[in-house]
């Protein structure tokens, strides 16, 4: 069967619900990489820190739709971005101490199902809960036409307007793991 997303077709992803990436890949059109729309998620990262560090870990889309995992200042951020229209930002307090650390972030959407509806995310490191929050509405379709998904480095529209691109991670990225459902 072929996806019912007409973004995604043809799809080289459809059926798969696993996906790892390693440090660095960059423009990955949408149609290559983990749907995560209208759907649960979860994605983690395993990095290594000497200090603190700063920059995108993994990223889809842009300032115009899309969301980021990165570390500002040595603080893992998510943030997701809903068309322009309104973003949620899920930002932990703690620099995180050099060191290897897992990152997860976990998207529950909105059990009623249908498209574009909301969820609630949680930020994790190495397993303790950093932060939690609620996406009001997600993207339903189509995170964008010319941006794709990054690991290591933004090389589109930033997410936010917090960092400019292409905003290198200084770390080491060993792995980053997309999973759906």
């Amino acid at each position: 069967l072929a996806s019912m997303d007409p973004s995604t077709r043809p799809s080289l992803t459809y059926g798969r619900t696993t996906f790892v990436y390693y440090d660095v890949q960059t423009r990955m059109p949408e149609a290559a990489v983990p749907d995560v729309k209208n759907k649960s998620w979860t994605l983690s990262a395993d990095i290594v820190t000497t200090h603190a560090e700063h920059g995108v870990i993994i990223t889809q889309g842009g300032l115009f739709g899309g969301w980021a995992l990165y570390l500002a200042e040595g603080k893992p951020v998510f943030c997701y971005n809903m068309l322009g229209l309104t973003s949620m930002e899920l930002r932990g307090q703690q620099v995180l101490t050099p060191g290897k650390h897992t990152i997860i972030f976990h998207f529950e959407y909105d059990p009623a199902g249908g498209t574009g509806k909301g969820g609630n995310g949680t930020l994790l490191v190495d397993s303790a809960q950093v932060a939690e929050g609620s996406i009001g509405a997600t993207v339903p379709i189509r995170f964008g036409f010319d941006e794709g998904m990054d690991v290591g480095e933004d090389t589109g529209t930033p997410v936010n307007l917090d960092y400019d691109v292409p905003f290198d991670f200084t770390g080491d990225i060993q792995q980053v793991v997309v999973s759906i459902g």
